[in-house]
């Protein structure tokens, strides 16, 4: 099926900050799975404040325009959409660079489970700053992710990849109880992670030994509005024990706990100045994140550092 560019779509509303907007307008946002697509039929979604309607070829080749139920004036061209991991990506803009890299997905140690979508009142960087924060595990997720008294955040190091410019946490470690998919007992887990798109993460869990347990955890987020969410989730293990409904069933898990508190966070537009919100040193990843996002000009979902 082809699809013609709408003429008469509009940039206007909530949209406009897209188009000011380099990190987010240039970049892969996932807006469905692949499987609903189907070939034949139209798809509409919604991406930083914009419809649009997807469609699938005979050829099982994807393409998108803007939405016309909107109104206004002035054209929008047709974006980039493309199918990986098993989910549709667009990009609004010209894409500066690939969709981001998930080799777990084709590696056959490893199961892959997709879990979500999870629609959240929230901005999408308040999402990946609590997926970065250990601190709230044995509060907000206690017997799966943390446990109380083992509260204390031990220090790791923050750094800036030379080579990929993906901000990276290092040596990261926290005590887990024995009822995680991460761990076959309670014991301390290593991890690292990874931001290599302003709305993208990565969560590795290091095996303790060769040959252990392994799991990468990629949540990538739809800015469907500047308070309002999608989030996206690929669970990767190397953990055969477990089907991919029970992997599917503790990550759910794990996202509805966070969701009230991620919902309930004020303002939901995550604030850039250090001056802004008040951090401790456990917190040093996430300030890196919101340096991270300033620097890149994000406007969507932020409050900017030079806001009034």
């Amino acid at each position: 099926m082809q699809l013609e560019i709408d003429t008469k779509a509009t940039t206007g509303g909530q949209g406009d900050a897209i188009a000011c907007d380099p990190a987010l307008h240039d970049d892969w946002h996932v807006v469905a799975r692949a499987e609903e697509c189907a070939q034949g039929a139209l798809m509409r979604v919604r991406l930083c404040g914009r419809r649009y309607v997807i469609a699938r070829g005979h050829d099982g080749s994807l393409s998108a325009v803007a939405d016309n139920h909107e109104g206004g004036s002035g054209p929008l061209p047709g974006p980039a959409v493309i199918e990986a991991y098993g989910l549709v990506w667009m990009c609004p803009g010209i894409p500066a660079r690939g969709v981001l890299s998930f080799p777990q997905f084709t590696d056959p140690q490893f199961q892959v489970v997709l879990c979500g979508p999870y629609g959240i009142a929230t901005s999408g960087p308040r999402i990946i700053e609590n997926f970065l924060d250990m601190a709230h595990f044995p509060f907000i997720h206690p017997g799966i992710l943390g446990q109380e008294p083992d509260t204390a955040v031990a220090g790791y190091k923050v750094e800036v990849d030379a080579a990929s410019g993906d901000l990276m946490a290092l040596d990261c470690s926290f005590w887990q109880p024995p009822t995680s998919v991460l761990t076959h007992g309670g014991s301390v887990v290593h991890y690292e992670y990874r931001v290599p798109r302003p709305l993208s993460a990565i969560l590795t869990k290091l095996p303790e030994a060769p040959g252990g347990l392994g799991v990468s955890i990629l949540l990538t987020v739809q800015p469907v509005e500047p308070e309002r969410s999608v989030a996206w989730i690929l669970f990767a293990t190397t953990n055969r024990q477990k089907t991919p409904l029970e992997l599917r069933a503790h990550q759910e898990r794990i996202f509805m706990q966070d969701k009230p508190i991620l919902e309930n966070q004020q303002p939901r537009r995550l604030p850039l100045s250090p001056k802004d919100e008040m951090a401790l040193p456990c917190d040093r990843l996430s300030m890196a994140y919101r340096r991270y996002l300033s620097d890149s000009g994000m406007r969507f979902g932020v409050i900017a550092r030079d806001a009034g």
